[in-house]
């Protein structure tokens, strides 16, 4: 994962989907080690994102539709004195589009997403501060693509990339790389 400032982190995530009839619905959760920005002493980004979408199919290798998305992001930030975390909730939609060829399978999107809500919270020395509001949430512009290839069998293995440009107070980018292995069934 990067951002505009460099920071560069690992991270692990897990991710669930399922097409049929034209429908797909996927949710996954992502775990970034390392603060997403630069001058802090540590932290983590935790994320979940929920879609689904309807394919219409253009011909029988390419499908494109439209998609809904939810997003929960949760950021934290070390300082030598305490921590800041600051979550997002943002709701949306956009375009996708599937290519199947063969062993292959690249996907694609491309949305914006509206911030509903947002918390601030501070802590320092077990004291606590927060608040909720909805004026401080971000909005989110997303792209992503990802390739699937076959393997053997049900296992496929699989790379991508996510960005992610949070539109509040001060745009940022999260940029996430994805590699793994997969299985189907």
């Amino acid at each position: 994962m990067s951002n505009d400032g460099g920071s560069t982190t690992g991270g692990i995530g897990f991710r669930a989907s399922v097409y049929r009839d034209n429908f797909l619905f996927s949710a996954n959760y992502r775990h970034d080690f390392g603060a997403a920005f630069q001058n802090s002493s540590g932290g983590d980004t935790n994320a979940v994102n929920v879609k689904g979408a309807y394919l219409v199919p253009l011909n029988e290798d390419f499908a494109v539709g439209p998609y809904l998305s939810y997003q929960y992001t949760r950021f934290t930030l070390n300082d030598p004195v305490g921590a800041f975390h600051y979550t997002n909730n943002a709701i949306g939609g956009g375009g996708y589009a599937a290519f199947h060829q063969g062993p292959l399978t690249v996907t694609g999107n491309v949305g914006y997403l509206s911030g509903v809500s947002a918390t601030y919270s501070y802590t320092n020395g077990g004291y606590r501060q927060a608040f909720t509001s909805a004026n401080g949430s971000a909005n989110v512009l997303q792209l992503g693509m990802q390739a699937d290839y076959q393997v053997s069998g049900p296992w496929y293995a699989f790379t991508g990339f996510k960005w992610d440009r949070y539109m509040h107070h001060g745009d940022f980018n999260l940029l996430q790389g994805n590699v793994g292995l997969g299985y189907s069934f």
